[in-house]
């Protein structure tokens, strides 16, 4: 998937309570507010009943700052490497819950693997 193909960019998710459409979710081609709009049982059409607005940002520039402070040796946020383990064993179950179709729970074990 190339994320700079087109000056417009979005994303569906469609769920069986819901929607989601989320504007530019890859890199916006200038700085505007990137949206996400949610719909439920309730939303006709792609008619939104709830609207998230982002100001514009430049993440690159806030991922440079950030290293730029880490080697300065000034406190910068971390998180360890249990986040992205427990991060994956829910990617993992999702994509187990869809491979058998049904509900894959997550356990500690499985977090900690």
């Amino acid at each position: 998937m190339a994320t700079e193909s087109t000056t417009y960019q979005h994303v569906h998710v469609l769920g069986d309570r819901g929607w989601i459409r989320v504007e530019f979710p890859f890199a916006h081609p200038q700085p505007t507010r990137c949206h996400i709009y949610i719909g439920d049982a309730s939303s006709v059409g792609n008619f939104h009943c709830q609207e998230i607005a982002f100001d514009p940002i430049n993440q690159y520039m806030l991922q440079a700052d950030r290293f730029s402070l880490a080697i300065q040796d000034r406190s910068v946020a971390t998180w360890p490497l249990e986040n992205a383990a427990a991060n994956m064993a829910v990617i993992d179950a999702l994509f187990e819950s869809a491979r058998y179709r049904q509900w894959t729970p997550i356990t500690k074990t499985s977090i900690n693997a």
